[in-house]
């Protein structure tokens, strides 16, 4: 089990019409989806528990008053929301302290009417303030993950799970995700849940898990371009400590860089219009996807962009004319590594914190 800052867990069900009326699709009861959530909540060190829906046709259905009574016997509050009403702050807000679940009800039978009815959830999926969030979808086999994942963003830092019927009353658990939108659907096992056994999740964190970037390209914004630097097949392979500790990174986690030297030579710093130059600049900008460097953590640049754990901490000392003498000043936070708040795609996606 892990914890890191606010989580937030939604699950999204696509049920078959014609199963009994107690299945959501064929071999999960309506009650057994029910336990499932409890036991995710719980997995989650518990939660609030909101239902969102596109189709107003949706709350009649009989299958989702089964699942709101089953998770009402398991003595689980839940709230039902119009998707067009969805507003992340302010439930974040009224749920203080616990952590969000968002419940997404969906119908579809198969890939072909399923996709439109996803595509209603597609801007809520697309919020950048959901990052490091949890989704569930209770899944069908018979649809191809590929076909009906294949305009919906998966982005690699979120938790989106497929749950599925497997033999034995159990329900098996699987993760999606894309490094980038253009690489191929990676699918991978992530637990099960079952009657009398409830639910067996992963021990190791999510970036745990996620170890693979699958050789995908990070632009960065680097102040140490030659003599520190030198050309190597036409690519700028730059030196100093922070750089070490992203090729190590590289080796790693699989990925690449291209480093960019910015044309003023500057940190970054903003002017009175609000415009960044400098390192941080070409971050904001979308120029670049990482800076690499000793940049200082000030109020300003938290704003505009994330830093990575501080690497570095440092200390200086100031003298006193009058009294001549050395006091120590305050400690200086070296970030080493940055990236955007939202507008860098790559770094959006892959470096959340």
């Amino acid at each position: 089990m892990y914890s890191a800052g606010p989580l937030i867990l939604s699950v999204m069900f696509l049920p078959v019409l014609s199963s009994p009326t107690n299945y959501l699709i064929p071999n999960i009861a309506g009650d057994d989806a029910a336990s499932l959530l409890k036991s995710l909540l719980q997995y989650y060190q518990n939660g609030c528990l909101v239902l969102l829906y596109s189709h107003a046709s949706l709350l009649q259905n009989k299958l989702w008053n089964v699942l709101e009574k089953s998770l009402s016997d398991n003595l689980v509050p839940v709230t039902v929301l119009h998707v067009e009403d969805f507003d992340h702050s302010l439930l974040r807000f009224q749920c203080i302290h616990r952590k969000l679940v968002y419940v997404l009800l969906n119908m579809g039978t198969n890939a072909e009417n399923s996709l439109p009815k996803l595509n209603n959830f597609k801007k809520v999926l697309s919020n950048p303030d959901l990052r490091g969030s949890t989704w569930v979808m209770f899944h069908e086999p018979t649809v191809k993950l590929d076909e009906l994942f294949s305009d919906l963003p998966l982005p690699f830092n979120y938790e989106f799970l497929v749950a599925s019927p497997s033999p034995g009353d159990l329900v098996v658990l699987k993760e999606v995700y894309r490094v980038e939108h253009s690489l191929p659907l990676t699918v991978s096992r992530f637990g099960s849940w079952g009657r009398g056994v409830g639910f067996l999740g992963p021990k190791n964190s999510l970036y745990e898990r996620r170890n693979d970037f699958q050789g995908l390209l990070f632009r960065t914004a680097n102040l140490n371009p030659p003599p520190a630097g030198e050309k190597v097949m036409n690519q700028l392979k730059v030196d100093g400590y922070f750089n070490k500790v992203l090729y190590v990174l590289e080796g790693r986690l699989n990925f690449t860089t291209e480093h960019k030297v910015p044309k003023d030579r500057a940190y970054g710093s903003v002017d009175r219009n609000g415009t960044w130059n400098g390192m941080v600049g070409m971050l904001v900008r979308g120029e670049v996807d990482l800076v690499v460097g000793t940049l200082t953590m000030t109020s300003q640049r938290l704003d505009a962009v994330r830093f990575s754990v501080p690497l570095v901490s440092s200390t200086h000392a100031h003298k006193e004319r009058e009294k001549m003498e050395w006091k120590r000043g305050d400690k200086q936070r070296l970030g080493g590594i940055a990236v955007t708040v939202g507008a860098a795609r790559k770094s959006e996606n892959h470096l959340g914190g």
